[in-house]
């Protein structure tokens, strides 16, 4: 008996299965939830590193994530979040996973506060920020912004980044896209465009500069370091290692009217800070209407929260939230607003990317996301972190009307 193959037939079928089988094992997508062990509840926020290929993501606010691009049977992730014990997961073939987190169970030392030399870890602190080395990544940035509920902005971006614990050194965009909507027909609008990670919350240090008056006085800043008193909240150990929880305002000889309160977490045993968060009640420039003032428009209780997280491996930075509520006043009416921002460390390189630019307010403009490549699908396929059905559903909507590259009614 003779048997005849179709050659053709035959290179594209072989073609299918070794695409399968390559698929499966260097391309994986796993998706999956985190719940507290305790409480069952979402865990938003956590750091989900894939050891081998270096690829990284966040878990949204239910707790929900998706990381592709993985190599089942090679790679380990490594899940991780202040609160919680670090656990390490094999990839396996299992496309959807529930992974439950144990909350720390933190004993805080019995120690005098005044044996604690506050100042001397904040001016420690400062001095791993203005000395942390640079590495270099893929990061992402995903910004949303609603006006009494409603949908005005979406923003995504794909940058290469040289970046250290003290925040963005240098970045270009590789792809982004934008999307505006004008409030409704009384054209009551507001552009949040330069509010971002890059323009209010770029570093955490910032040095002595020819200008005393920096827009904002940060603690690590060392024109205000002195300006600012820290308190011991907590001390604990754990693992073997000494931990601080240290919050900080402004003293009474601060007279910058822009300045923060909050809190940092450092490992002292390793020298390593683990998360700054902060606040502004300030509105840093969105009051401030240009042509378009109306004197019927008031900006109320504006707030800033800024949240940093780092690695606990390099100490440089993970992931940074940025949330900004105020109350919009309308001929009266109170329209609740907020602009939310995320950013993304989510794959490590080993070089420095061609074509990084220093970070600045003009790399911000509207402009650079119209000029960016924009491709509809490469973002079907690229959430890097796992969008909500109420974020989807802002897509579509503004899928619907052609609007991402445009303003649109």
């Amino acid at each position: 008996m003779h048997l005849k193959f179709d050659l053709r037939k035959t290179k594209t079928f072989m073609f299918l299965v070794l695409s399968i089988f390559t698929s499966s094992l260097y391309g994986q997508s796993i998706s999956g939830s985190l719940i507290d062990m305790n409480s069952g509840e979402p865990i938003s926020f956590a750091y989900i590193l894939a050891s081998q290929s270096k690829k990284a993501t966040i878990s949204n606010e239910n707790g929900d994530f998706e990381i592709s691009g993985l190599s089942i049977g090679q790679d380990t992730l490594i899940i991780s979040h202040l609160a919680y014990y670090t656990i390490k997961r094999p990839i396996s073939v299992e496309p959807i996973m529930t992974i439950h987190l144990d909350p720390r169970e933190i004993v805080l030392d019995e120690i005098s506060v005044t044996d604690v030399p506050v100042q001397d870890i904040a001016l420690c602190v400062l001095n791993v920020l203005k000395n942390s080395s640079i590495e270099y990544g893929k990061a992402f940035y995903r910004q949303t912004a609603s006006i009494d509920s409603k949908a005005t902005e979406w923003i995504e971006a794909f940058y290469d980044i040289a970046y250290s614990a003290n925040g963005i050194d240098k970045l270009k965009i590789d792809q982004a896209r934008f999307a505006r909507i004008r409030y409704d027909s009384t054209n009551l609008f507001m552009s949040f465009t330069n509010f971002s990670y890059l323009t209010v919350a770029n570093s955490i240090y910032s040095a002595v500069t020819g200008n005393d008056h920096s827009r904002i006085a940060k603690p690590f800043g060392e024109h205000f370091f002195k300006d600012y008193d820290f308190y011991l909240d907590k001390q604990y150990t754990l693992d073997s290692n000494r931990y601080v929880v240290i919050e900080f305002q402004p003293s009474s000889k601060l007279v910058n009217p822009i300045f923060s309160f909050g809190k940092f977490v450092f490992n002292v045993t390793q020298n390593k800070l683990l998360q700054y968060t902060a606040e502004i009640n300030h509105a840093l420039g969105t009051d401030e209407f240009t042509a378009d003032s109306r004197k019927d428009i008031e900006l109320k209780n504006p707030k800033h929260f800024f949240q940093f997280n780092f690695s606990e491996i390099s100490g440089n930075i993970d992931a940074i939230q940025v949330d900004y509520s105020y109350d919009l006043i309308y001929n009266g009416k109170v329209l609740p607003s907020r602009v939310s921002s995320k950013f993304l460390v989510y794959q490590l390189l080993d070089k420095e990317p061609k074509g990084l630019r220093s970070a600045g307010l003009e790399l911000e403009d509207v402009s650079n996301f119209e000029n960016a490549k924009y491709k509809p699908k490469f973002w079907m396929n690229n959430p890097v972190i796992k969008r909500t059905i109420e974020e989807e559903a802002i897509i579509a909507s503004f899928d619907k009307n052609n609007a991402f590259g445009t303003y649109f009614k």
